[in-house]
């Protein structure tokens, strides 16, 4: 079975956009650790604020205030990076589900730092309005196990949180690991899959290309390929054996058209082939009505009409002096049937003007058939030369079909 190039390289630039998704998707990850690194350094960042909260020098009360208020707002700041940052963090949100357990933590966090920020103030600021209270001893003690409180609380948090950012960034390490085997595999088959098949129609270029070539023995691996070698062998046909070639029309004569089919019939396995036998409508060897120049006119016209639609997996032939037998390889029986059609209308449409006679118009008759794969060509001829008269009793400019026998006969 061959290959067909166009479906190679379409799976090709499929396999090239999946590689350039699992790129992106990689670079998503990747930004989304980078995320996870700068959350924990965040947290840690507020757990040496909040320490060096609780050990602030009460010698000079105003300047631990200052201190005190200046990492508040620093303490605030980071904590609305997390919720920044976290717009960004998709597979958490959606793959994970993590969502409302991050944000009730981040909430919990702001709480527990405006708490401790709050207390730490109200301590700092005792020495300050000690002289509105009378006894300021107990009240610094009591105040200072509060904040104490407020701190281990909140440093506790933070630890809580980190804690939880590795067991997310574990469950999202299952999904990088998952996804990285996956990709890996289906890039290492898919990889080699496309080099065999690059290597072939490498090969293939070269067999073409080659001055000297390797004779038969080599095996087309594409469509496209085989189809060109037997473009261009058909076209050498003439200059190594002319007796292949129909020395009017320059088209194949029987023996060529035997030995093209042979060459050709393996091309597109599963196609249909279809076998037509086309005749000239009033244009018989016993009833000559045309001088032998305008009869040659004729039938080249008519051939190169058949060779306008001829494709490199068709063998086309005149092989009588009117008829010319067409053997198509095509996707349907319809298609097949339909492009018959267009050549009939196509030399219908030819005008001759001559100087005797003036103007001729040119028609053909034909009869269709579909070569099954268990029956020989020449059996499928005669069968198509048997619809060829019933489309000319019809009156000719037609082609039948067995169907239309078999309706006629109803």
């Amino acid at each position: 079975m061959k290959h067909s190039i166009a479906k190679i390289f379409s799976h090709l630039s499929t396999y090239l956009l999946f590689i350039l998704f699992i790129g992106l998707v990689g670079t998503f990850l990747i930004i989304e650790q980078k995320i996870s690194f700068s959350k924990v350094n965040n947290l840690e960042n507020q757990k040496k604020i909040i320490s060096s909260l609780v050990s602030l020098s009460k010698s000079d009360a105003n300047l631990a205030l200052i201190e005190l208020n200046a990492k508040d707002s620093q303490l605030r700041f980071e904590i609305e990076k997390l919720y920044d940052v976290y717009q960004y963090n998709i597979t958490d949100k959606f793959f994970l589900g993590n969502e409302d357990e991050y944000l009730a933590d981040l909430e919990r966090l702001k709480k527990a730092t405006g708490a401790f920020t709050k207390d730490a103030i109200f301590y700092y600021s005792i020495p300050i309005n000690e002289s509105l209270v009378g006894n300021t001893g107990a009240l610094e003690e009591e105040s200072k196990i509060i904040m104490q409180n407020s701190y281990e609380y909140l440093y506790k948090h933070i630890d809580t949180m980190l804690l939880k950012n590795i067991n997310y960034d574990e469950n999202k390490f299952g999904i990088i690991e998952n996804l990285a085997i996956f990709s890996f595999v289906v890039i290492l088959i898919f990889t080699f899959w496309f080099r065999r098949r690059l290597h072939a129609i490498y090969e293939d270029i070269k067999f073409l290309y080659a001055v000297r070539t390797q004779g038969n023995h080599y095996s087309m691996f594409s469509l496209e390929m085989d189809a060109i070698g037997l473009k261009m062998k058909r076209k050498a046909v003439p200059n190594e054996n002319p007796a292949f070639i129909d020395q009017v029309t320059g088209i194949n004569n029987h023996k060529g058209m035997l030995t093209s089919y042979a060459e050709k019939k393996g091309m597109k396995d599963n196609n249909f082939t279809s076998v037509t036998i086309l005749e000239i409508d009033n244009f018989s060897k016993t009833n000559r009505a045309y001088s032998q120049e305008l009869t040659q006119s004729i039938l080249k016209k008519v051939a190169f009409s058949l060779s306008l639609h001829e494709q490199p997996t068709d063998v086309i032939a005149r092989t009588d002096y009117n008829q010319f037998t067409l053997i198509f390889s095509r996707q349907s029986k319809e298609l097949a049937f339909k492009d018959i059609e267009k050549i009939r209308q196509s030399i219908s449409e030819i005008k001759i003007s001559t100087p005797e006679q003036g103007v001729i118009s040119i028609t053909v008759s034909g009869g269709f058939v579909i070569k099954e794969n268990n029956v020989h060509l020449d059996e499928s001829i005669k069968i198509a030369k048997g619809i060829l008269e019933f489309a000319q009793s019809l009156g000719g400019n037609k082609i039948a079909q067995i169907r239309d026998v078999a309706n006629s006969n109803l």
